[in-house]
């Protein structure tokens, strides 16, 4: 099963999200991953991105905000 969307939260109990990241993209190359962090670090975004992520969301984050990255999703997986 291959979801259409991940939203992946980097701070893990049992694993690195960025790790985590890593595998997802390993298993399957064309996924589409959104992470979301409460951490406002740069580097951990750049990282994040650099790593295959579309987007990274900082939370305290509103609905509103992932309603319109779904919509801004084409085909192509890519906002």
């Amino acid at each position: 099963h291959r979801p259409d969307l991940v939203t992946l939260d980097i701070s893990l109990p049992d694993f690195d999200g960025l790790e985590v990241l890593r595998r997802i993209r390993a298993s399957d190359p064309k996924a589409r991953v959104v992470v979301i962090t409460g951490n406002n670090s740069v580097v951990l975004e750049k990282n994040a991105l650099a790593g295959g992520a579309l987007k990274v969301l900082q939370k305290p984050f509103d609905f509103a905000a992932i309603a319109k990255l779904l919509e801004g999703l084409g085909p192509g997986g890519r906002p």
